[in-house]
C-alpha cells in the first residue's frame, strides 16, 4: 500500500510530494486527487514541483511508469522545474525514463539519485 505527502512553500514558490511504498491504482488515483486539491491553491507556470522517491521502491517497470506519467502530468501542468529524488542503486531496472532523465533530455527536469 502506497501512501502520499504533499506540501506547499510558498517562500521558495515549490510544491513537494512525498511518495512511500508500492502504489496500487487506488493510490495513484488518491494521490493525483490530493494533487489536485493543493493544485488548485497556487499557479505552476510559477512554482517548482519536487517528487521525493526516497521510499519508493524502483524495482519494477510498472513503478516506472508511474514516475513517467508523474513527470508527463507535471510537465503538461507547466511547472518552471520539475525534480525528482531517488536513491541511488545498482539494481535500477534500466528503463528508457530514467536514462533519459539521466542524459538530461528532458530541459526542465532535475534528477537526483542521493
Amino acid at each position: 500500500m502506497g501512501s502520499h505527502l504533499i506540501q506547499i512553500n510558498p517562500y521558495d514558490k515549490r510544491m513537494s510530494i512525498k511518495i512511500e511504498g508500492l502504489f496500487s491504482e487506488h493510490d495513484w488515483t488518491e494521490l493525483l486527487q490530493s494533487y489536485k486539491d493543493n493544485r488548485s491553491l497556487i499557479s505552476p507556470q510559477s512554482y517548482n514541483i519536487e517528487l521525493d522517491c526516497l521510499s519508493f521502491p524502483l524495482q519494477s517497470d510498472y513503478q516506472w511508469h508511474l514516475l513517467e506519467r508523474c513527470y508527463n502530468f507535471f510537465n503538461s501542468e507547466s511547472f518552471q522545474q520539475i525534480s525528482f529524488i531517488t536513491n541511488q542503486s545498482k539494481q535500477h531496472i534500466d528503463h528508457s525514463f530514467r536514462h533519459a532523465a539521466l542524459n538530461e533530455q528532458f530541459a526542465n527536469l532535475q534528477w537526483r539519485e542521493v
